[in-house]
């Protein structure tokens, strides 16, 4: 099939953007690279009116016999398009009339030619509709299925029965546990630990610059494991940029994670090692689980414990912790996230927390915070302590992670 106006092409039987754009190019006595290629498919799609690679190979490459522009000075793509109309519709009669009218296709020769642009592929535009829409409104089901379960603890484990990658944890306030389950939802075992000072669910100021307004809680959520440390003699998790501190609190400019600004929109809320042994030891098996209440709001567990859950349950980093609501009226429920995915959020009975919670995870996002939480993670990874903006009459260089 010959193209009589050099400017045109018209789309041949496996043709795509990427072998029409390295033909192109070696036609032109050019290099055909990867990059020289991605940059004339660009060009290429621009050219023909296209906001992207992937609306060119849909737009002309779905049909034999389209014509699109391959040069300047040349205002075919409406022609083109106009011609795909009357193939289409020639088909419904049992064949297809080329531009090149010595050439017949039959209808079975007018498949679509799949985008092999890996760089510019987005996969859902292959996807009919219908599957699209049945795999939203599966998810959505799906949501409304699991928050109507009694229970939180009840709704983690349904949940994850389908989507855990390995075992979980999950922290209940009330009776001071940390119980591993498997993708089965069996408890395979269970651990006491210690919680911040100040029993409720509330976002925590516990490095609130103004003394008086620290309140040290063990904030509820669904936190993954993404660090770990040699801290306090054994190994030490903690879920980064969680959202468990009050946006609107002071913060100390030296608070772990905040990067010298006053108010710190995330923070870290950690599962370690116990914190001063000396003291706290005393506190497990006595029990008195009034007593367990103990730290800035970090989760904490007997060392021989916490190596336990790695060594034999493989709760490691990239493992997930759920902490339990303990206030009335407060509970996990599964929410859709802005970038797709699904996770367990606090739902709180006190219209003003939930709207605390909504501010801290939007400034989360923000890549420069982001940026300081790197660091921040890096410092304590490394057992650093975080620089030190301004004097503090109870911060101790050599005792701030036994504080926690």
């Amino acid at each position: 099939m010959t193209d009589i106006n050099p400017n045109m092409r018209t789309v041949r039987q496996g043709d795509c953007a990427w072998s029409v754009a390295a033909n192109n190019l070696k036609a032109k006595g050019k290099k055909a690279s990867n990059a020289e290629i991605t940059k004339e498919m660009q060009r290429l799609a621009k050219l023909n009116n296209c906001e992207s690679v992937n609306d060119f190979n849909n737009k002309f490459f779905s049909k034999i016999g389209s014509k699109f522009v391959i040069d300047e000075n040349d205002n075919a793509p409406a022609k083109s398009q106009a011609s795909a109309k009357s193939q289409a519709s020639a088909s419904s009669r049992g064949s297809v009339v080329a531009a090149d009218s010595s050439v017949h296709l039959k209808p079975e020769d007018m498949t679509a030619i799949q985008d092999t642009t890996r760089p510019q592929r987005d996969v859902t535009s292959f996807l009919p509709k219908k599957y699209i829409q049945s795999k939203e409104a599966a998810k959505k089901a799906e949501i409304i299925k699991i928050n109507s379960l009694g229970t939180d603890t009840q709704r983690i484990i349904e949940y994850n029965k389908k989507h855990a990658k390995g075992n979980y944890v999950i922290i209940d306030k009330k009776t001071c546990r940390a119980t591993v389950y498997n993708k089965e939802g069996r408890a395979l075992d269970s651990y006491e630990v210690l919680l911040g000072q100040h029993k409720g669910d509330n976002l925590s100021t516990a490095y609130a610059k103004d003394p008086s307004k620290r309140v040290y809680t063990t904030v509820p959520g669904e936190f993954p494991l993404t660090g770990k440390s040699g801290t306090f003699g054994g190994l030490y998790y903690f879920g980064d940029l969680n959202g468990t501190f009050d946006p609107e609190v002071e913060m100390r400019p030296d608070a772990p994670g905040s990067g010298g600004k006053k108010k710190l929109a995330g923070g870290f809320q950690a599962m370690h090692g116990t914190a001063n042994p000396k003291v706290r030891d005393q506190f497990y098996g006595n029990g008195n689980l009034a007593d367990n209440r103990q730290s800035m709001g970090c989760v904490n567990i007997p060392v021989d414990n916490l190596k336990e859950m790695e060594m034999k349950y493989g709760i490691k980093v990239g493992s997930t912790v759920y902490v339990l609501p303990e206030d009335k009226g407060n509970k996990l429920v599964l929410k859709e996230q802005e970038d797709g995915s699904v996770k367990f959020v606090t739902q709180y009975k006190n219209s003003e927390q939930n709207r605390k919670l909504a501010v801290v995870q939007q400034k989360i996002k923000s890549k420069k915070l982001q940026k300081s939480f790197a660091g921040a993670n890096q410092n304590i990874a490394q057992q650093k302590e975080p620089p030190k903006k301004q004097d503090s009459v109870w911060y101790n260089p050599m005792t701030w992670f036994s504080e926690t």
